[in-house]
């Protein structure tokens, strides 16, 4: 399993390579060695692990990380950082993360706004969020908040972050999912 998902969030690296214009692997290794980057929501598979190279920081932060422990869900960490925390309350200082990424997590918090004001807080100028969240028509027990392409632009407009580049794709992470948004913003 860990496999399978090594090589699933390796595929999501090259696509957020692609999406800085980073072509080269040289360069993409560069980029993350430079990179403080904060996972929001990272599971029991965190994309910061993904591919070759290391951050020069990279923190993952997940309400349920003590649990994951516990079970002996998570792979080996190396220099990751996992913190219980939840999106709304992420216990690190302001500015201090070039690249956040969220991923399948913005609608199962209990506070999207204040997942995203965190968020915001936590970017240093010029910094971005990579994003991923499922758009669906209502929500459920497991997705208590339905987003459109339009709520997620104007939650995150709304966060002082500026678009640079998305994409809504069939489907999401989520087979009940409508479709699928991914999107880099930028705090200026």
């Amino acid at each position: 399993m860990h496999e399978v998902l090594a090589r699933w969030l390796s595929e999501r690296m090259a696509d957020l390579a692609e999406w800085l214009n980073l072509t080269e692997a040289s360069e993409c290794d560069a980029w993350r060695r430079a990179t403080r980057a904060v996972e929001i929501g990272a599971g029991p598979h965190p994309f910061l692990l993904s591919g070759a190279g290391s951050w020069r920081s990279a923190v993952a932060v997940d309400p349920l990380a003590d649990g994951y422990r516990a079970e002996g869900l998570l792979p080996e960490l190396g220099p990751l950082i996992y913190l219980a925390a939840s999106a709304e309350d992420i216990p690190l200082p302001a500015e201090c993360a070039d690249l956040v990424v969220c991923d399948n997590c913005l609608d199962h918090v209990d506070d999207p706004g204040a997942a995203t004001g965190e968020i915001r807080r936590i970017l240093a100028p010029g910094g971005r969020l990579w994003l991923m969240v499922d758009l669906r028509d209502s929500a459920d027990e497991l997705h208590p908040h339905a987003f459109t392409a339009d709520r997620v632009r104007e939650m995150l407009r709304d966060a002082d972050l500026t678009l640079v580049k998305e994409r809504i794709g069939p489907g999401g992470a989520d087979p009940g999912a409508a479709a699928g948004y991914r999107a880099l913003w930028q705090r200026l």
